[in-house]
Protein backbone atom coordinates (compact mmCIF):
# COMPACT_ATOMS: atom_id res chain seq x y z
CA UNK A 1 0.00 0.00 0.00
CA UNK A 2 1.41 3.32 -0.78
CA UNK A 3 2.07 6.18 1.25
CA UNK A 4 -0.59 8.31 -0.35
CA UNK A 5 -3.36 5.72 -0.32
CA UNK A 6 -2.54 5.69 3.70
CA UNK A 7 -3.03 9.09 4.09
CA UNK A 8 -6.38 9.45 2.12
CA UNK A 9 -7.53 6.93 4.13
CA UNK A 10 -6.54 7.71 6.94
CA UNK A 11 -8.39 11.14 5.96
CA UNK A 12 -11.59 9.63 4.79
CA UNK A 13 -11.84 7.72 8.25
CA UNK A 14 -11.08 11.03 10.51
CA UNK A 15 -13.44 12.45 8.30
CA UNK A 16 -16.30 9.98 9.17
CA UNK A 17 -15.45 10.13 12.87
CA UNK A 18 -15.84 14.16 12.65
CA UNK A 19 -19.50 13.57 11.34
CA UNK A 20 -20.38 10.74 13.07
CA UNK A 21 -19.45 13.19 16.48
CA UNK A 22 -21.38 15.75 14.97
CA UNK A 23 -24.24 13.05 14.46
CA UNK A 24 -24.56 12.04 18.19
CA UNK A 25 -24.21 15.33 19.17
CA UNK A 26 -27.21 16.63 17.61
CA UNK A 27 -29.34 13.81 18.67
CA UNK A 28 -28.22 14.01 22.07
CA UNK A 29 -28.98 18.14 21.95
CA UNK A 30 -32.61 16.82 20.86
CA UNK A 31 -33.35 14.07 23.77
CA UNK A 32 -32.30 16.92 26.13
CA UNK A 33 -34.69 19.45 24.39
CA UNK A 34 -37.23 17.07 24.27
CA UNK A 35 -37.20 15.30 27.72
CA UNK A 36 -37.14 19.05 29.38
CA UNK A 37 -40.20 20.09 27.01
CA UNK A 38 -41.61 16.63 28.29
CA UNK A 39 -40.66 17.31 31.99
CA UNK A 40 -42.36 21.11 31.72
CA UNK A 41 -45.57 19.41 30.50
CA UNK A 42 -45.84 16.86 33.13
CA UNK A 43 -45.32 19.70 35.81
CA UNK A 44 -47.56 22.08 34.40
CA UNK A 45 -50.49 18.85 33.95
CA UNK A 46 -49.89 17.96 37.55
CA UNK A 47 -50.33 21.68 38.77
CA UNK A 48 -53.35 22.01 36.78
CA UNK A 49 -54.74 18.42 38.31
CA UNK A 50 -53.46 19.80 42.11
CA UNK A 51 -55.24 23.20 41.42
CA UNK A 52 -58.91 21.28 40.58
CA UNK A 53 -58.77 18.96 43.09
CA UNK A 54 -58.05 21.86 45.80
CA UNK A 55 -60.45 23.68 44.23
CA UNK A 56 -63.13 20.64 44.23
CA UNK A 57 -62.31 20.35 47.93
CA UNK A 58 -63.08 23.87 49.03
CA UNK A 59 -66.34 23.78 46.84
CA UNK A 60 -67.19 20.69 48.41
CA UNK A 61 -66.18 22.56 51.86
CA UNK A 62 -68.41 25.77 51.19
CA UNK A 63 -71.57 23.61 50.16
CA UNK A 64 -71.05 21.69 53.62
CA UNK A 65 -71.33 24.57 56.13
CA UNK A 66 -73.94 26.04 53.25
CA UNK A 67 -76.01 22.95 53.75
CA UNK A 68 -75.31 22.97 57.63
CA UNK A 69 -76.36 26.69 57.95
CA UNK A 70 -79.47 26.06 55.92
CA UNK A 71 -80.80 22.81 58.26
CA UNK A 72 -79.83 24.92 61.31
CA UNK A 73 -81.20 28.15 60.38
CA UNK A 74 -83.25 27.69 57.26
CA UNK A 75 -82.79 30.08 54.92
CA UNK A 76 -79.84 32.08 55.54
CA UNK A 77 -79.01 35.86 54.85
CA UNK A 78 -76.63 37.59 53.36
CA UNK A 79 -75.01 38.53 56.00
CA UNK A 80 -74.23 34.88 57.26
CA UNK A 81 -73.21 33.95 53.55
CA UNK A 82 -70.97 36.74 53.49
CA UNK A 83 -69.11 35.45 57.11
CA UNK A 84 -68.41 32.29 54.99
CA UNK A 85 -65.89 33.94 53.17
CA UNK A 86 -63.74 35.56 55.48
Amino acid sequence: MSKRLFVLLIALMSLSLIGIIFVQGYWIKTAVENREEQFSMNVNQILKSVSDAIQQREIREFADVMMENMDSLGDPDMSEIAKLFI
